[in-house]
């Protein structure tokens, strides 16, 4: 066998490199200190003497390998004072270990100077880490204490990497509060300077949340707040109530005594009450006592005895339209759905002149008509939910026909007879009935009580009213329909039927045997290109018959039910026949058709219906006026009886700028509401062009109901 020693069989003995000392060629070590006499080549692997300038077996150059571990040493040598001089104490040992480590004599040098540079450095890093610790503790001592400039004294010169993570939030939060409070002191200083009291105002407040204790900034504030009062106050003479407002915001929270608040509190009541009547379209009672509340709270401004007269004037006005319930006032009532919006008052197309009562609570009739005129069969939807058999052709088979609409709504009832003789030129309501449930039938407190709620109110109506042998129909709540809206191809009436199935079927995921239908399709146009719009609206065949045993229960048979967005669509279909007819659009070559929006604004919900002469569509949202009335009763601490009153009377309100604004903030969410479904709308028939918008429900009667929720922003 060779010898794996390539100096065996070249030389007796071998020297070694550390010490001189002969050794036998076959030796792994130097028998005289102990040090390696071969290693491997880096190339082959294969064993070289440490005297060796290349390797016999590959031709490898080993001096130059040496010469490369020589300049690799070096270089850990000259990172780990780099990483040092920047206190990164860890990874420059770590460096200098792996230098200190080597036995190999070749490299004596660079291992005494690593051990050396190790010394030095753990004698810097403790020093520098006691240091830090003393500082770290002056500085928490200083936080606790609230004193941020100490905080940042103490950890300044401590370097970056001996902090831990709590240091260094200690230190930026401190640093920003120090930054922060000197910026504000030179900002203070030269608004005061200037003599900006309001702004010194601010700034003196953010300045005390920084520095609550601080002496010269609480006596600077007294200063400060008793000269902006005296402004606000000189403001408030010359009745600008929106500089009084800016200048009283601007005294800092700690000079807010007893008198300030009083003032404040009067300026901001006068504030609102000014603001409430530049925007207002209509001149109605509700803001004819806010202008009253307004001279009262400002007996001296002639701007407040303006608008009383002004006013007085203008509700003594008929609108021109007898369907506008109130005079217009100053602002357009231009809406963001298109055309002008409007609460609704008395029909055009229905005779009203024997029942006054139409015109004293508007909005009020619009679904209790839509059934009456049903149960005449003067609609376009003309089936019902849960009627008769055969109720349709006797209706239509009558000479002579009267029929009762009753909207038994959350909150009361509104009932309409309506009579259409073949004299009449137009149906002609006979006789109304309305009645105010002591509480709306969802109130809290009111759980499970519906029915007898609603058994005692029909037999309380029943006592008053004759029906007669007239038609009765009575509403359906939406919330317990489904409705889909489509197009059919244009086919002819007699596959409507089945094609109406088939679309049930698909579109509703409830078997028909358990569901009553009401549909209705658009007669077959002249332009067969757009097919025919089709309605159908789904409820639970339990459900409508639960309805039916309710108004039964209180003496009341009806003849069928119908959901109340259809009743308002068709009521839209009788009544704004002259809307069809406007041909502005048609004569500009446009595709779409006059459309009329109808708002419904109930107790506990509020509807969109959108009603062209050639389709529908309608959605239910569900929030109403209800809501409006929890808010009242919460700020105000009063019942719900007596905040539904506040609801349609702010002036009333012992703080209307803070108690009312929770409504008006409501009321800006149902508006961002309305608006998307608004969308879907139009999505779903594209030739929807909004020309008239008219709101109904009692809702809508709240004060600034139209004005935030349809009207168009400025």
């Amino acid at each position: 066998m060779s010898s794996p020693h390539p100096a065996a069989t070249t030389s007796k003995t071998i020297q070694c490199v550390a010490c001189d000392t002969a050794n036998d060629p076959h030796a792994k070590f130097c028998a005289g200190c102990g040090h390696g006499l071969y290693e491997s080549c880096g190339e082959c692997g294969n064993p070289v003497t440490l005297q060796q300038k290349f390797c016999g077996s590959c031709g490898k150059d080993l001096a130059q390998e040496l010469a490369t571990k020589r300049a690799q040493f070096d270089r850990w040598m000259a990172t780990a004072v780099q990483k040092a001089k920047v206190h990164e104490y860890d990874d420059a040992l770590a460096l200098l270990e792996r230098i200190a480590e080597t036995t190999d004599f070749r490299f004596k040098s660079q291992s005494d100077a690593a051990r050396q540079a190790i010394d030095k450095i753990q004698n810097i890093a403790h020093q520098n880490r006691s240091g830090s610790e003393g500082r770290l503790a002056s500085a928490r001592q200083a936080a606790a204490a609230g004193d941020h400039q100490g905080v940042v004294d103490a950890l300044a010169t401590v370097p970056e990497k001996m902090l831990d993570d709590d240091a260094r939030r200690m230190l930026a939060g401190s640093r920003n509060f120090v930054q922060q409070v000197a910026g504000l002191r030179a900002e203070l200083s030269q608004t005061i300077t200037e003599k900006d009291w309001a702004t010194a105002g601010h700034l003196l407040g953010q300045l005390l949340e920084l520095l609550p204790e601080d002496p010269k900034y609480l006596k600077l504030s007294q200063q400060a707040a008793a000269k902006l009062i005296k402004s606000a106050t000189r403001k408030m003479a010359r009745h600008d109530y929106e500089g009084a407002a800016r200048q009283l915001s601007a005294v800092p929270s700690f000079c807010h005594n007893a008198d300030y608040l009083d003032l404040a509190q009067k300026v901001g009541t006068i504030r609102w009450l000014a603001d409430q009547f530049p925007d207002e379209p209509f001149a109605t009672q509700v803001l004819g006592r806010l202008a009253v509340r307004f001279s009262k709270e400002a007996p001296h401004d002639g701007g407040a005895a303006k608008i009383i007269s002004d006013l007085s004037a203008k509700v003594k006005q008929r609108p021109a339209d007898p369907r506008i319930a109130s005079p217009p006032f100053r602002a357009r009532s231009k809406s963001w759905i298109g055309g002008d919006v409007a609460l609704f008052s008395r029909p055009a197309s229905i005779d009203t002149s024997e029942t006054p009562a139409i015109a004293t609570r508007p909005g009020r009739w619009g679904v209790a008509m839509g059934l009456a005129l049903q149960g005449l069969g003067r609609t376009r939807v003309k089936e019902l939910f849960g009627s008769r058999k055969g109720l349709l052709s006797s209706l239509a088979g009558r000479n002579k026909t009267k029929a009762w609409g009753i909207d038994v709504g959350t909150s009361g009832i509104h009932a309409v007879l309506m009579r259409q003789d073949k004299s009449d030129e137009r149906p002609v309501v006979l006789e109304t009935y309305t009645s105010t449930f002591d509480s709306p039938v969802n109130r809290v407190g009111n759980d499970g009580q519906e029915a007898l709620l609603i058994k005692s109110a029909i037999e309380s109506m029943l006592a008053q009213i004759e029906i007669g042998d007239a038609a009765v129909i009575s509403n359906f709540c939406s919330s317990s329909v489904v409705s889909r809206f489509l197009r059919l191809p244009p086919v002819k009436d007699k596959q409507v039927g089945k094609l109406v199935e088939t679309e049930a079927q698909r579109q509703i995921p409830i078997p028909l045997s358990e569901l009553h239908l009401v549909t209705w399709t658009a007669p077959l146009g002249e332009d067969q290109s757009k097919g025919r719009p089709t309605l159908i609206a789904a409820a639970k065949k339990t459900l409508v018959q639960s309805r039916i045993d309710v108004l039964q229960s209180g003496g009341l048979s009806v003849d069928g039910l119908q959901n109340e967005s259809i009743a308002l669509v068709n009521f839209a279909w009788h009544e704004f026949t002259d809307v069809w007819q406007q041909d502005e659009i048609k004569k500009a070559g446009s595709p779409k058709l006059p459309t009329v929006a109808l708002i419904d604004a109930g107790a506990t919900s509020t509807r969109l219906a959108l009603v062209s002469d050639e389709s529908c569509w309608y959605w239910t949202i569900d929030s109403g006026s209800e809501e409006l009335t929890s808010v009242v009763a919460r700020i105000t601490r009063k019942t719900k009886e007596e905040a539904e009153k506040l609801k349609f009377n702010p002036a009333a309100l012992d703080r209307p700028a803070d108690m009312y604004e929770p409504v008006e903030d409501k009321l800006t969410i149902l508006r961002g509401r309305m608006e998307k479904i608004a969308q879907e709308g139009s999505a779903q028939d594209g030739r929807f062009h909004v020309v008239a918008v008219w709101c109904f429900g009692g809702g809508s009667l709240a004060h600034a109901w139209i004005r935030r929720v349809m009207l168009e922003k400025k």
